[in-house]
C-alpha cells in the first residue's frame, strides 16, 4: 500500500484543530507586484516576509495562508472553529514530525476526520454548549447514529440552508430545532421510553407513543446515519410505514430505525419546500466539496514529484 503524503495528515489534523475553510472568509491580498520585481532582477518575497508586510500594513492574518510568490497573492483562509481537542503537539501530533508518529496515531486521526466529514456532509450548524451532558445529548439526538469520537467538541446540527442560525432547545425530555419554516423534534425510541421488543411486538401503539410524545404535524423515521429517512407521512399513515418496513426488512429494521423526527409547522407544503430546500444546499455542498478535495490532491501530486525530482538531483 502506498505511503499517505504528510500533506494529508496536516490537512486533516489542521481541519480537526480549527475547522473547515469558510469560503465567504476568505481574502486573497496582494503583498508586492512579482512581475516588476522579477524585470529589476529582484528575488521573489518569502511567504514570512510577505505575511510581515501585510501585519505591519494593518492586516489581519489568519491560521491558515497560501503565499504564491509568483503573483505576490496570500491567500488567507478563516476557519470554523475547532472541531477536536487532543489533536496537538503535547498529544503527540507535531505536524513538524509526522514520520515519526505510530501507525495508530496516523489511524486515529484518519478515522476521526472522516467521522467529521459524514456528520457535515450537509447543511449544518455548529453546536457548542457550556455543559458537556447538553454536548452529549444533542449529538446523540443529531448524528443519525454515527459512533460520535469523545474528542469532538461541537454536536453537528442538520438545518435547511447553510449559513441560516436555527433555535436549538434543550428541554428535560427533548431536543428541538426551530428554523425559519419548520421546528424538528428528532426523538428517538428510548426518548420515548420504548424499547425495541416494544415497537416489534406492538409497532401501532409505539408510533402511536412516539407521535403523542413529540405533537407534530408530520413525520419522518431517523436511521442510523440519516437524520431524515424516507419521506415524510401524517400519524396515520406512519403507522402503515411502520408496519410495511417490519415486513419487508424483517428484523433487519432494528439495525438502522432509531426513531421519528416529527416537524410542526403550517402547512405540509411547506415541509415539502423545506426538504427540497435541504437537499438542494446538501447537493452544492458535495460538489463544492469535491471541487475542492480534487484542487488539493493535484496539489498534492505536484509537490511529491517536485520532491522527487529535488531528491533524484541530489543523489546524481
Amino acid at each position: 500500500m502506498a505511503r499517505k503524503p504528510d500533506a494529508f495528515y496536516k490537512q486533516m489534523v489542521r481541519t480537526l484543530r480549527h475547522g473547515f475553510v469558510d469560503a465567504e472568509k476568505t481574502d486573497t491580498l496582494y503583498v508586492t507586484d512579482a512581475a516588476t520585481r522579477k524585470r529589476q532582477g529582484l528575488p521573489p518575497v518569502s511567504k514570512t516576509q510577505a505575511i510581515r508586510d501585510l501585519r505591519s500594513a494593518g492586516y489581519i492574518i489568519g491560521k491558515e495562508t497560501d503565499y504564491n510568490a509568483r503573483t505576490g497573492a496570500v491567500t488567507d483562509t478563516r476557519r470554523t472553529g475547532k472541531i477536536a481537542r487532543d489533536f496537538d503537539a503535547p498529544a503527540g501530533y507535531d505536524l513538524r514530525d509526522i514520520e515519526n508518529w505510530s501507525p495508530a496515531m496516523k489511524a486515529h486521526v484518519t478515522r476521526t476526520f472522516k467521522t467529521v466529514q459524514k456528520l457535515s456532509a450537509q447543511p449544518y450548524q455548529e453546536f457548542r454548549p457550556r455543559k458537556p451532558e447538553n454536548l452529549e445529548r444533542v449529538q446523540e439526538a443529531m448524528h443519525g447514529g454515527i459512533k460520535t469520537p469523545d474528542e469532538l467538541v461541537l454536536a453537528f446540527v442538520p438545518v435547511a440552508r447553510p449559513g441560516e442560525r436555527a433555535q436549538i432547545k434543550i428541554l428535560p425530555d427533548r431536543i428541538e430545532v426551530i428554523e425559519r419554516e419548520v421546528k424538528r423534534t428528532p426523538t428517538t425510541w428510548k426518548d420515548a421510553g420504548l424499547k425495541l421488543k416494544d415497537v416489534a411486538d406492538d409497532p401501532v401503539a409505539a408510533i402511536r407513543a412516539m407521535v403523542a410524545f413529540t405533537g407534530g404535524d408530520q413525520f419522518q423515521f431517523m436511521s442510523v446515519n440519516a437524520p431524515m429517512f424516507g419521506l415524510a407521512f401524517d400519524a396515520e399513515s406512519l403507522e402503515a410505514e411502520m408496519l410495511r418496513l417490519q415486513k419487508d426488512y424483517k428484523q433487519r429494521w432494528k439495525t438502522f430505525l432509531t426513531g421519528i423526527q416529527a416537524f410542526t409547522a403550517p402547512t405540509a407544503t411547506k415541509i415539502s419546500s423545506y426538504r427540497k430546500s435541504k437537499d438542494a444546499a446538501k447537493r452544492a455542498q458535495k460538489k463544492e466539496r469535491q471541487r475542492a478535495a480534487t484542487v488539493f490532491r493535484r496539489k498534492i501530486r505536484t509537490e511529491e514529484k517536485r520532491r522527487r525530482a529535488i531528491a533524484r538531483k541530489k543523489r546524481k
